[in-house]
């Protein structure tokens, strides 16, 4: 296993230790690793959505809908350069 999917594998055990649900929002066409990302959701059962860059807006309107169930939560969120 390569030392980037350790890395995850130990975030998501880590997460899953402490209740964490850990869900990926990927936009199509990006060029990330979604293969060891999916083993964050994957291990914590969260899930793993793609969503267009057209239709962003609306996707992240629909995630953003639902209840809040945490916070004073921090949270890094790393975007392509484009953004």
């Amino acid at each position: 296993m390569a030392k980037r999917e350790e890395i995850y594998e130990r975030i998501g055990e880590y997460a899953k230790s402490k209740g964490i649900t850990v869900n990926i929002v990927s936009i199509e066409g990006d060029e990330c690793n979604l293969d060891a990302l999916c083993k964050l959701a994957e291990l914590t059962g969260g899930e793993v959505e793609r969503v267009d860059p057209i239709s962003l807006t609306k996707n992240f309107a629909n995630i953003l809908s639902q209840p809040i169930i945490a916070s004073n939560v921090v949270a890094k969120v790393l975007l392509h350069k484009g953004m």
